[in-house]
């Protein structure tokens, strides 16, 4: 609907008041003409709308109300417990307001076309060969992306390898794409499964190793830990389990604590066990050792001698 994406640009981020007064002047217009045409369901809608810019001077409000004389107003400080319509003036028989539920539609039905374009726009600029619009893309798709429906829509339009891709270069913004993978792991295991598939593990290891700050990383190692069939493959990954040692002891404790939730869930592998108390994180080796069948502990022993040799 092109009259929804016109209220949008005029109340949204580009408040231009001569853009604003001409697309008024065009709306009152179409309006006139529908209630010519006797289509007054169209005409009610399109009046509310204006009703919309007159009301909130380019200020998109969540929540359209009626007052008692069957106004379309808004619930804002101005007008709480005033007795007189601040439309009309005509004191009102009642305080009470009620949903004005058309323009809320409206509202929202604006809302997610303008979401709608911002993800295309994203999504062409992640898939463009320009940095500085790659990096614009991914600052506004990891706002996106929290929703589980333009995750879907990331994953179904093949981006998840590119944006595990995006990890190689430092003149990418390389936060806001751990933050898309996050959030698209978060949302669905499938996901889990194209991100590991795609080699992110290794990717993460490289970064944080060139000096880049892990959060975002060790978070993304976080989740996807999570599941249950993808830990093998994760922490098989090379270098990954000492790197998530040495962050047990980092200055942030959030990047500690995202580290020591990744070693407990790897940890349900012996051999993942073996290798962290190598790089000297000893707890789960100890735990494994305590709770294992006789086999396994003796097993576990002799790896524990071999470790001790290594030391000398």
């Amino acid at each position: 609907m092109n009259l929804l994406q016109k209220i949008a640009e005029a109340v949204g981020a580009r408040a231009d008041a001569s853009l604003v007064l001409n697309e008024l002047a065009l709306l009152e217009q179409e309006k006139e003409e529908m209630e010519d045409q006797k289509k007054q369901a169209e005409a009610l809608q399109l009046a509310q709308l204006i009703q919309l810019l007159y009301s909130t001077k380019m200020t998109l409000l969540q929540f359209p109300v009626a007052t008692a004389l069957k106004e379309r107003q808004f619930r804002t400080a101005s007008n709480r417990g005033e007795r007189n319509c601040p439309t009309c003036g005509e004191e009102l028989p009642s305080l009470v307001l009620t949903p004005n539920v058309v323009l809320r539609s409206s509202i929202d039905e604006w809302k997610l076309r303008d979401l709608d374009f911002k993800f295309q726009a994203a999504v062409s600029g992640i898939n463009s060969n320009d940095h500085s619009r790659q990096n614009e893309a991914l600052q506004n798709m990891q706002i996106l992306i929290e929703t589980p429906r333009y995750a879907v829509k990331v994953a179904e339009g093949g981006l998840i390898p590119k944006l595990v891709e995006f990890l190689k270069y430092k003149r990418l913004n390389t936060s806001a794409t751990l933050k898309c993978l996050y959030y698209l792991a978060k949302h669905c295991d499938d996901h889990k499964e194209v991100i590991v598939e795609a080699g992110v593990g290794r990717r993460i290891v490289k970064q944080i190793y060139r000096g880049e700050k892990g959060l975002d990383a060790i978070a993304v190692l976080l989740e996807l830990s999570r599941k249950e069939t993808l830990r093998d493959r994760i922490g098989e990954t090379e270098d990954l389990i000492p790197l998530l040692v040495s962050l047990l002891h980092n200055d942030n404790p959030d990047v500690s604590q995202k580290a020591q939730g990744t070693l407990q869930n790897l940890s349900s592998n012996t051999s993942f066990v073996i290798e962290m108390a190598e790089a000297g994180h000893f707890q789960p080796f100890v735990a494994h050792f305590n709770q294992g069948p006789q086999e396994s502990r003796a097993l576990m022993a002799a790896d524990l001698i071999k470790m001790q040799l290594k030391g000398k």
